[in-house]
């Protein structure tokens, strides 16, 4: 089984270039959070879990999920994350998770795709993006042969420094800087409500024609990125930066 979590669809293009070539079952954790649906699973295949890299670490939100959830059947674990530059102490987590859950931890993986989090990084134009994608297909080839042959993948740990800067900076991290209360529509804005089915923690309503967010954002950035009118913002800090989705995987 694959379970994915995508905010503007790189993991999801992951998870689904897996699927295709694994043949496996595939399951939108998004969908299940934004639901409140957990998964109860008999998995006789190894469990795959892609996800983007949040602060060095996976999504406390997909963390989260993984811990409340079910899976019997087969243990074994592989975890691909998703980031524009390194993924710092993952591993770290990852293992962690397997040991809670009882897992045999196969390894975790990066996989480099384009960058989304505009609120701190400058992000790419389109076919820049499209090429990163592109070379990132190899290392997908590679992973989806490993898990086929059920091999480990990168099973290398992160440093120690990697895991205690992580550590330091995650809690404070979700805490004064993960916030919704920065995002904003223009006048551009014409209430489609893209903005709102996206966000996986419904976080975001339609109110007397105004777009509000509450207090509980996980910055997956799907909304700022999804929005046909470019009419959300992140304070100052988004102005001017192109917005990124990932193209949809095309089946072989």
């Amino acid at each position: 089984m694959i379970l994915y979590f995508s905010g503007t669809g790189n993991s999801k293009y992951v998870a689904e270039y897996l699927q295709d070539k694994l043949q496996d079952d595939i399951v939108d954790m998004g969908d299940c959070i934004k639901q409140n649906v957990l998964i109860r699973s008999q998995n006789k295949r190894p469990l795959i879990i892609v996800c983007p890299v949040y602060v060095s670490a996976p999504p406390t939100i997909v963390m989260d999920f993984l811990k409340k959830s079910k899976f019997e059947g087969s243990k074994q674990a592989y975890f691909i994350m998703t980031c524009a530059g390194g993924m710092g102490a993952s591993p770290y987590y990852c293992r962690e998770i397997c040991k809670e859950k009882g897992f045999e931890y196969m390894g975790c993986e990066q996989i480099e795709m384009p960058q989304n989090y505009l609120v701190f990084f400058k992000t790419k134009e389109k076919d820049e993006c499209e090429k990163i994608i592109e070379e990132a297909i190899p290392k997908m080839e590679q992973i989806a042969d490993a898990i086929l042959r059920e091999l480990p993948i990168a099973l290398e740990p992160p440093g120690k420094g990697d895991i205690l800067s992580t550590q330091m900076v995650l809690k404070p991290y979700y805490k004064y800087f993960i916030k919704a209360d920065k995002f904003m529509v223009s006048d551009a804005c014409i209430q489609c409500g893209k903005c709102v089915k996206a966000c996986p923690l419904n976080n975001i309503q339609i109110q007397d024609g105004k777009v509000e967010w509450a207090d509980h954002c996980t910055h997956c950035m799907a909304c700022i990125n999804c929005c046909p009118k470019q009419a959300i913002e992140y304070g100052k800090q988004s102005v001017g930066k192109p917005r990124y989705m990932a193209p949809k995987y095309k089946k072989s």
